[in-house]
């Protein structure tokens, strides 16, 4: 019975050293898991806009009151590299020595801007005095991605003075609506028409930036010769 027992006891003690040896030996592969949360990068596609009112005859001019000049229209192109939310401010980078000091309503391009979303034309050779003011708002913009594939798709305009809550105003002609104050402010961004209060995702953005500039009465501006005038702005892509 003493030598049955030591044999089995030999026999338990050489397959806990095969099992050993089996656990030692065997193969194992690590795995990882990686991923970066970014919003892509954006890239105005059209660069630096121009808005050329080209040569304006003074006799086109209102001696006593202003004159509303044309809208003048440009194209804005923004691309990501992949699916973004996005936000446009802006700031003024001309400012007159003497303040417009009233509302502009009615303009004929169909906007109405009062003072805080107004920026100057000015004489730079006369001091920056003022020449006139003009509304800046957004239109007429598509998105292209954000689930919807290819396909671009009508947007809506919002607007924001945190990058938080925002408001859809569907009358484009009323006060300020698309719009964004001089002193960057406020944001507008870009949604669906189905979900009017949220930014939406997608990698293109396109639509026009208008502009409704106003001149000064004749009486107000010095018209010895050729009168030239500029203004300037620097909008800003903010990433939500």
């Amino acid at each position: 019975m003493k030598h049955h027992t030591s044999k089995l006891f030999a026999a338990l003690l050489a397959c806990a050293a095969s099992t050993g040896a089996m656990a030692q030996t065997a193969p194992t592969f690590k795995i990882s898991v990686t991923g970066t949360i970014t919003p892509g990068s954006c890239t105005p596609a059209s660069g630096n806009l121009t808005f050329d009112m080209k040569n304006i005859n003074p006799k086109s001019l209102s001696n006593d009151a202003v004159t509303r000049l044309p809208g003048i229209a440009q194209k804005v192109r923004i691309t990501c590299t992949a699916d973004a939310a996005i936000a446009l401010n802006v700031t003024g980078s001309t400012k007159a020595s003497t303040a417009y000091g009233s509302d502009m309503e009615d303009h004929p391009a169909g906007v109405s801007t009062r003072q805080p979303f107004q920026y100057d034309l000015v004489n730079t050779a006369n001091g920056n005095s003022l020449v006139g003011v003009y509304g800046m708002q957004f239109r007429n913009f598509t998105y292209t991605g954000g689930g919807t594939g290819s396909v671009a798709t009508k947007a809506v305009i919002i607007q924001s003075d945190d990058k938080n809550s925002w408001s859809y105003t569907a009358k484009e002609s009323g006060w300020n609506v698309a719009q964004l104050k001089k002193d960057g402010s406020n944001y507008v961004s870009f949604a669906d028409t189905n979900a009017n209060t949220t930014p939406v995702l997608a990698s293109v953005f396109e639509g026009d930036l208008l502009i409704a500039p106003l001149i000064l009465a004749k009486k107000d501006l010095k018209l010895t010769g050729d009168l030239k005038f500029e203004g300037g702005a620097v909008i800003t892509l903010n990433y939500l």
